[in-house]
């Protein structure tokens, strides 16, 4: 082994320091390539970052801008858009009293129609008041005749219109000569015929019967007052002919007495 080691001593020595020396210069070697690449990376993203940043500041700056640009308007859009709310809260209030303007109106309106009415119903009820006014104040004004005339005015009532009784009656002339006359009185009650009329019919039938009369007396006008229906009493045997009719005009007597106003129908032959 020593002859050995002496031997071959420096011939190893020399390989292990080839060996060392040789590991050493792969170490170094392999040392300066990773940072050189580290460098390289580095500095590319060292640019990349510098790239962003100035990209982040663009956009920021842009973003402001576009932010200003659409939030903060131009003086004269300010005072515009101002003048504009004021205008549209003025036309608001504007409306508004408008609306309470026309309620008023159409309240007032409303009053206004009601005290008309009121004061139409006022006076309506004033005239029948006046008009319906009790016989006591009408008595303070009045003499003692009229209070009496007005109170029979009002308390009576007078007898209904129209015809109320009618009586026919014969002397010397035949049944049927009767029925003749009493159909002229007909006719004449109805009002086609007048008295003078009424009575030279008569007259002419009287001459065709070759009966000799005297008088033919017809009247329609005889005025009377009564305060009840009038009772006819007639009975054969006294004129040739004799008719009597009571009408009743419905009315009370002006002269204010509790009578109605009739008028009494008569036809004679003597």
């Amino acid at each position: 082994m020593k002859k050995l080691w002496t031997e071959h001593q420096n011939k190893v020595l020399i390989a292990g320091s080839c060996l060392i020396l040789i590991f050493m210069i792969g170490a170094v070697i392999y040392g300066n390539v990773p940072k050189t690449e580290k460098v390289k990376k580095k500095g590319s993203t060292a640019s990349q970052t510098v790239q962003k940043q100035k990209k982040d500041n663009t956009v920021t700056k842009q973003e402001p801008t576009q932010a200003v640009v659409t939030e903060t308007p131009k003086e004269g859009e300010t005072e515009h858009s101002v003048t504009e709310e004021s205008d549209a809260k003025a036309g608001e209030k504007k409306q508004q009293k408008s609306e309470v303007s026309q309620e008023k109106n159409e309240e007032t309106e409303d009053l206004v129609k009601q005290n008309s009415e009121n004061e139409e119903d006022k006076k309506g009820e004033q005239s029948k008041e006046k008009k319906e006014e009790p016989k006591a104040k009408k008595e303070v004004s009045q003499t003692p005749n009229q209070k009496v005339v007005e109170e029979a005015k009002e308390n009576y009532v007078p007898i209904s219109e129209g015809w109320k009784d009618t009586k026919s009656a014969k002397g010397e002339i035949t049944s049927a000569q009767k029925a003749a006359l009493d159909a002229m009185v007909e006719i004449w009650k109805s009002g086609s015929l007048s008295d003078s009329e009424l009575k030279a019919n008569i007259m002419e039938y009287l001459e065709e019967q070759k009966i000799t009369c005297t008088e033919v007396s017809v009247t329609s006008q005889g005025y009377a007052l009564y305060d009840q229906v009038p009772k006819i009493e007639l009975s054969d045997g006294g004129n040739y002919y004799s008719f009597v009719g009571t009408y009743s005009t419905g009315k009370q007597n002006p002269d204010g007495t509790d009578k109605t106003i009739f008028y009494n129908w008569s036809v004679f032959v003597f």
